[in-house]
């Protein structure tokens, strides 16, 4: 499902993942990104700098495949089986074969992670890193050679995403907090562990401090975000301390940044994000909640179920696991809930979720028989199995059973049939259309397009219009494309503009081909000059000089 009209659906191609694909294509052909620098940790894009680990691992797709918008969703697809398979390992070493069985087919049919397994956004390879990190370390308690292992992903996820450089380390600062008695026993391996991800990262390190690798994160931090203090600020003067505290307190910043921060990481975890309506932005959405209604009730009964087995410290890791994961996006300002800035939470939500269904399943037959026989029959006057203790567990996997299929069927039936129609302005689909039409239209030598009628950025037209790497690093030109507003005298045989349906200046012109937007509406005309068009140019500039 991951691979069915994989280059269709999306509708478009965003440009986030143009410029992804563009600069795999020129890492393969010349070694250097887009803005010619070899070889490079991050890759400079709109103000911002990309992570390296999606568009390296793109560049052998392109190679075999070649650059089309397929080849660079595939590599979020190979991602996505990749950490589906991951995740049924970690499920099996946490609690049980059945356990990762179920969390990995959760997984896989995941609005979620689905989603994001079609669209080629950086983030979707970190949850693959995370898990594997992840499993190792919970691997490592028998063999504690694997910590050694273990640092190798964990340094690679700091590469694969922003929220990564937060997230990792708060991960780890659970995981010490949890073993140092062990870690002590074996101090070699832990300080081989150690120094191995502390080397692999101090490139992140030093371009982190010269502030290469976070210029989005410094623009979107709520503490310096006007908007995001301003209604921390009132939010906090609602509060108790807020309204009659000391006045140091009432107008003190970091108690507004603190409130925005709360705000935030409350709506990370709720009911509205995860299960009913989801990221705000409908690029990042996949038709309605993050999770389908049993991922999520299935969820909630695995913490319940941790929660319970607190002394076992696996337990307990996934519980900080579960806790740590929404801090870094709760940071930041804009698009609140954040789908993408919250990928750290999978496939933990999905092992959650299938703890949840193994403990309910094996309640009546694993609980009750650890129960002294007094305490039976104090709690229900038999020693023997109670009736609703067998009925209730078998009718919440029966639940459980019949409503998943019905989850998977209404999110996959919207999603290829639905979601193209409604969802394409998103993903720049107006933009995409006229980069292919520039394309192939090999009887137009000059294509304006004008101001108000369409921006389209470089690497949109560098990736759709197949322009040779080393030809760009050279020229920096794009042939054929002027971006203005053109006058009719300018428009003549050769040469057209592309311009809203219905645009006065150009309704003379001869119409040569027209878009038509996914619902069927016309989206832009490209017209040109015909030779009457152009001699009636000439005879009116003539009356007017007359």
């Amino acid at each position: 499902m991951r691979i069915y009209r994989l280059a269709d659906i999306p509708n478009g191609f965003h440009v986030d993942e143009a410029s992804i694909g563009y600069n795999a294509r020129c890492m393969l052909e010349t070694g250097r990104d887009e803005h010619g620098e070899i070889l490079p940790i991050y890759f400079k894009a709109f103000g911002e700098q990309k992570n390296p680990v999606f568009i390296y691992a793109c560049v052998p797709v392109i190679g075999v495949l070649g650059p089309e918008i397929f080849s660079v969703r595939l590599t979020s697809a190979l991602f996505g089986a990749m950490t589906v398979f991951v995740t049924g390992l970690l499920g099996a070493a946490i609690r049980s074969r059945w356990c990762g069985v179920i969390a990995a087919a959760l997984l896989a049919v995941s609005p979620w992670h689905f989603h994001f397994s079609r669209i080629a956004f950086e983030a979707i390879s970190l949850p693959l890193f995370i898990t594997l990190a992840v499993w190792l370390l919970i691997l490592a308690d028998r063999r504690p050679k694997l910590m050694v292992a273990a640092a190798l992903p964990f340094a690679i996820a700091v590469y694969c995403y922003a929220i990564a450089k937060l997230f990792v380390p708060l991960l780890l600062v659970g995981f010490v907090a949890l073993r140092w008695r062990w870690l002590g026993q074996h101090r070699r391996h832990a300080i081989t562990a150690a120094a191995l991800l502390f080397v692999l990262v101090v490139p992140n390190i030093i371009l982190s401090i010269q502030g290469r690798a976070q210029a989005r994160f410094s623009r979107l931090y709520i503490g310096t975000n006007p908007s995001s203090l301003e209604a921390g600020s009132n939010a906090w003067k609602e509060t108790i301390l807020g309204r009659h505290g000391p006045e140091w307190i009432r107008e003190s910043p970091t108690a507004a940044t603190a409130a925005v921060f709360v705000g935030n990481y409350r709506k990370h975890l709720s009911p509205d994000f995860l299960l009913l309506n989801g990221d705000t932005n409908p690029r990042h959405n996949p038709g309605g909640g993050m999770l389908a209604r049993t991922e999520f009730f299935a969820a909630v009964l695995g913490v319940i179920a941790l929660g319970v087995g607190f002394r076992r410290w696996s337990n307990v890791f996934m519980l900080w696991w579960l806790v740590v994961a929404p801090i870094p996006a709760s940071l930041t300002a804009q698009g609140i809930p954040h789908a993408v800035r919250t990928l750290s939470l999978l496939p933990l939500l999905q092992i959650l979720a299938a703890i949840g269904i193994c403990t309910v399943a094996s309640l009546e037959r694993g609980w009750w028989s650890r129960v002294s026989s007094s305490r039976r029959r104090g709690l229900t006057g038999t020693t023997g199995r109670p009736s609703w203790m067998v009925r209730t567990p078998l009718i919440t996997v029966l639940v459980i059973i019949c409503l998943w299929p019905a989850d998977v069927g209404r999110h996959l039936t919207w999603y290829f049939n639905v979601f193209p129609v409604e969802v394409w302005g998103s993903f720049f689909w107006e933009e995409n259309a006229v980069a292919e039409m520039i394309h192939t239209r090999s009887d137009v030598e000059v294509f304006f397009i004008g101001e108000r009628s369409q921006r389209i950025n470089d690497v949109i037209l560098l990736f759709a219009m197949d322009i040779p790497p080393r030809k760009w690093l050279t020229d920096r030109q794009l042939e054929k494309i002027v971006r203005r507003d053109p006058e009719l005298s300018e428009i003549r045989t050769g040469s057209a503009v592309f311009c809203r349906p219905g645009d006065p200046r150009y309704r003379d012109l001869k119409l040569l081909e027209r878009i038509v937007d996914p619902q069927g509406r016309p989206s832009f005309d490209l017209r040109t000059a015909t030779d009457e068009t152009h001699d009636d140019q000439q005879n009116h500039q003539r009356r007017r000089y007359d």
